[in-house]
């Protein structure tokens, strides 16, 4: 819905933007109501993982679509593996008896900034000036050799 009037890229930023904003909100929440006041921009922040597929999927050929969505469906189940090992790590360092630093926020603090890197990595990527033109109907995939 968001996408076709501001374009993938700027999809993208907002989702991450949002997504940053609510991890780093979350860090520093000491109420519950905090909570509950970021779980819109975390929602907002949903809207990164399909424009980011668009991206990738509009760089690459037609034939590789389907390693494409392979790799990704691998990545999130990497992540699914690793990133509750890590944070609850971090979540017992920071918050552990013996912590020399308390800061039970330390795991969306860590969220916040593999968010911040992904942007960081993916900006240079995107067109942000760019903005879908309906009339003009869909656009001509290029190969990364082009």
């Amino acid at each position: 819905m968001l996408e076709p009037k501001v374009g993938s890229g700027r999809t993208l930023v907002i989702g991450l933007g949002a997504n940053l904003v609510a991890f780093a909100g979350l860090a520093l929440a000491d109420a519950g109501w905090m909570a509950y006041a970021l779980i819109s921009f975390a929602a907002i922040g949903a809207l990164a993982t399909p424009a980011f597929t668009g991206l990738m999927s509009n760089r690459i050929p037609d034939n590789a679509q389907g390693e494409l969505q392979g790799l990704i469906s691998s990545a999130a189940g990497l992540s699914m593996v690793v990133s509750p090992f890590v944070m609850t790590q971090t979540f017992a360092y920071f918050s552990g008896p013996d912590a020399a630093i308390v800061f039970p926020g330390a795991p969306f603090a860590l969220a916040g900034l593999l968010i911040l890197a992904s942007m960081l990595i993916a900006l240079p990527f995107i067109r942000l000036r760019e903005t879908p033109d309906p009339a003009s109907g869909p656009q001509e995939r290029k190969t990364p050799a082009e």
